[in-house]
Formats: structure tokens, C-alpha cells, sequence
């Protein structure tokens, strides 16, 4: 299933990647030191063309702007073929207008459906949590990323008139220096979309649960899919995953041997790098899901030592050599397979039998 695929039926996370993986530790830090070399370089650009345009970067709000930075299309012009800067005019016009939707409906998602729902008594603390994951800290994070996005709008005045591509250089620097110095900040989707597998479950409730059902139908009087909680809950998956079409298609209408050219496909690069890891914490979450929450729940005392192991906490994760396993491992003992996942707060070794694919928790630290 390619990305295309995704963004249209809203089911799975897949993104055809390089090979790129947690594992390739030296390439993955190389890559890292020059993309963060590249953001420092773009950061220090976009700060000298904001310094160069003070009147045009000021906002008067930290909240998302609901005025629009671009004309209403004209109407009753004959049509005629676009060019490449009326092209590139319209996916940055795309880019700017579908984050400000996005923005709106994480609010609206919160506040229409999960706040709302923590009131009530239908649904389990955990069963809550499943649902709310992190988007607070998400929505937090869009909101600030989206005002990157329209500060680099207001760097070029006359928008709407430019007619070369090359005048658009600007607005390139600043939207391509956006992607690339919150690239990390990104990552913060893993554990959301890791954990989305289990929303499914949680929502199938609605079926037995005559108060959830009716809650859910409160909620959305108009019976519309698209005002569904589960339509609410899929967008920032597909949000994620449209980023790098985006900056394809800004990449593809640019002068190959332009600046803004390179520095858009290193932005490029970098989101698809962010997605293909928000893919691997997926399909880390898929199979280590239930060890990871067993730990937990195995834990003894009213104060657990270690409270989650998120997707979004996880650092690290390879294949060890264990040199001395205990005997007590049996018929494992023997070149026992095992795996090392580092998170924040915890390591985490876990044994599989590679005869029937069954894990078995080994330590936790």
C-alpha cells in the first residue's frame, strides 16, 4: 500500500522507505550531524530574512490565525494554462490552508469529543488514555509549527503577483528551515500512532454500550463520517504522512540547480525519515505491545517505578548477544534470540523462542 493509498482510505501507516532503521546507528548519526548542520544553515537564513522583513513577521497572537495570508481565486477569468509559479503558488497556498484545517480539528477533536468524554462514565481510565494519547502535547506543538508556516507567507509581500519562480526563494527557505528544525519535534506521533491500533477496540464499544453510543450520536447529530470521533482520530496519521508529498511537490516545481531546490529536499528527506520512523515504532508496537504492558502492569506498589513505555520514549532498539543466559532458559539457552529496547526511563530485554515466535520477558531496569 503506498502513501497515496493511505491518505485516501485512513487505514495503516505504511511508508515505503530507504531501509532506513533504528539499527544503522553510525549511518543514521551521520545523516543526522549533516541534517542538523543543514537546519542551522536554514535557520540562520530564514532569521536574516526575517530581520530583513520585521513588519511583515509580526503576529499579533500565538493562537493560529483564522485570517487567510492568500487572495480569494479570481472568478470569471478565462482559463488558461497555470505556470510553474501559479504551481508552486497553489501547493504553498495547500500546505498553509490544509495545517490551519488540520489545527482546527485536533481542537475540535478535544474539544467536542475527548474532554467532553472524561466526564463521563462509559469508558474505562485506560480505555480513556488509548484515545487521548498525547494530542494535547501534539496540538500544542501544531499550533506553534503552523505559525512557522504562515510567518514565512508574510516574508513576500504582493504574494498573488509573483510570476518567476525564483521570487518565491524566500518563502522556500523559510517553509523548507521549518520542516527541517522541527523534524524531531515530529517524532512525537510514534506513540500516538503506535497506539492507534488499539482505538478500534475502544471504539467498538459504541455497539454494547448504549450510553457511549449515545454520547458518540450527541456529539455528531448530523450522523456525518467525517465529524465521526474515529474520522477525528485519523487524521494526524494521515496529516503526518502528507507532509513529504507536500514538499515533493514544492521540490518538483523548483530550478534543479537552485538553493531552495537542495534545501527542500533535504527537508524532504528528513520527514520522509521521520515517517519511516514513526513506521518502525508502529511495527515495534505490534509485536512488543503486550510485553511492554505486562511489564508494566507487573509492577508491585502503589507508586510504579516505571510508568509507561511509550513508542514516543523509545530511544533505541537492536539485537544483543547474550554471552551468559541463565540455565534456567531451558531449551533457549542456546543462542537465545534476544532484543534490547532503551527508553527513557527503563531498558528493556525481551527472549523470543524463535522456533514459535513467542516472547519472553527477561528484565526490566
Amino acid at each position: 500500500m503506498n502513501q497515496e493509498e493511505i491518505l485516501d482510505d485512513g487505514v495503516g501507516l505504511m511508508l515505503e522507505s530507504s531501509g532506513d532503521s533504528l539499527d544503522d546507528d553510525s549511518e543514521s548519526f551521520s545523516e543526522a550531524d549533516q541534517c542538523r548542520k543543514s537546519t542551522e544553515q536554514v535557520a540562520a537564513f530564514c532569521r536574516s530574512l526575517h530581520d530583513m522583513n520585521p513588519s511583515e513577521c509580526a503576529t499579533s497572537s500565538s493562537s493560529p490565525s483564522l485570517e487567510s495570508p492568500f487572495p480569494p481565486p479570481a472568478t470569471g477569468t478565462a482559463t488558461r494554462q497555470l505556470s510553474d509559479a501559479d504551481k508552486l503558488r497553489k501547493v504553498i497556498c495547500e500546505l498553509v490552508e490544509t495545517e490551519r484545517t488540520y489545527v482546527k480539528d485536533l481542537h475540535c477533536l478535544i474539544g467536542r469529543y475527548l474532554t467532553p468524554l472524561q466526564k463521563e462514565t462509559c469508558l474505562t481510565q485506560d480505555e480513556l488514555d488509548i484515545l487521548v494519547g498525547n494530542l494535547p502535547e501534539m496540538v500544542e506543538f501544531q499550533v506553534e509549527f503552523l505559525k512557522t508556516l504562515e510567518d514565512g507567507t508574510r516574508l513576500v509581500p504582493d504574494l498573488e503577483k509573483l510570476e518567476r519562480v525564483d521570487q518565491f526563494k524566500k518563502i522556500l527557505f523559510s517553509l523548507g528551515g521549518s520542516f527541517l528544525y522541527y523534524a524531531d519535534r515530529f517524532k512525537i506521533y510514534s506513540a500516538f500512532c503506535a497506539s492507534h491500533t488499539k482505538v478500534p477496540k475502544v471504539l467498538v464499544k459504541a455497539k454494547t454500550d448504549a450510553d457511549f453510543k449515545a454520547f458518540l450520536e450527541e456529539r455528531n447529530p448530523k450522523q456525518q463520517h467525517s465529524s465521526t470521533l474515529e474520522s477525528y482520530l485519523i487524521k494526524p496519521i494521515q496529516r503526518v504522512l502528507k507532509y513529504p508529498l507536500l514538499l515533493r511537490e514544492l521540490y518538483s516545481l523548483t530550478d534543479p540547480d537552485s538553493e531552495e531546490h537542495y534545501h527542500l529536499n533535504v527537508a524532504m528527506t528528513a520527514m520522509n525519515k521521520v515517517a519511516s520512523h514513526i513506521n518502525e515504532m508502529q511495527k515495534i508496537h505490534e509485536e512488543f505491545g503486550l510485553v511492554f504492558d505486562q511489564l508494566i502492569a507487573e509492577q508491585s506498589g502503589d507508586k510504579k517505578e516505571v510508568a509507561d513505555l511509550s513508542m514516543g520514549d523509545l530511544l533505541l532498539h537492536t539485537s544483543v548477544a547474550w554471552i551468559n543466559p541463565p540455565s534456567s532458559l531451558g531449551k533457549w539457552k542456546k543462542d537465545p534470540q534476544l532484543a534490547a529496547f532503551i527508553f527513557r526511563t527503563a531498558v528493556v530485554f525481551v527472549c523470543k523462542d524463535g522456533s514459535k515466535q513467542k516472547k519472553k520477558m527477561v528484565s526490566l531496569s
